[in-house]
């Protein structure tokens, strides 16, 4: 192999791990926006809470008058949680889940 040859074998490698890298970086960009494009939070408050031997089944109501249930423990009638929501690739509200709740501290 010839000193050209390999100039132009080095140039070839360096053009597909370049292509390589352009890939990956399309790929993770489309998977954060995709992220950013299904979730969002939902600030509610608890309005009841079953109480079970396993987990707690709790509905929360939200600013707009949707209630929503979910499972968590460690929680109470009252309480302002933030839920964590996925939209389910759809535009209205009545298949959305709730994947995550936290509590908000209230300052009076």
């Amino acid at each position: 192999m010839t000193k050209a040859d390999k100039r132009r074998a080095k140039r070839q490698r360096a053009k597909a791990i370049r292509t390589v890298v352009l890939i990956i970086i399309i790929i993770a960009s489309y998977c954060v926006v995709s992220h950013y494009d299904t979730h969002y939070t939902n600030d509610a408050t608890i309005t009841r809470v079953e109480y079970h031997d396993d987990t707690n089944t709790v509905l929360a109501l939200d600013e707009v008058g949707h209630v929503w249930e979910f499972k968590a423990d460690n929680v109470y009638c009252g309480q302002s949680v933030e839920l964590k929501m996925y939209n389910n690739h759809t535009t209205t509200v009545e298949d959305d889940e709730v994947v995550g709740v936290k509590a908000v501290a209230v300052i009076n």
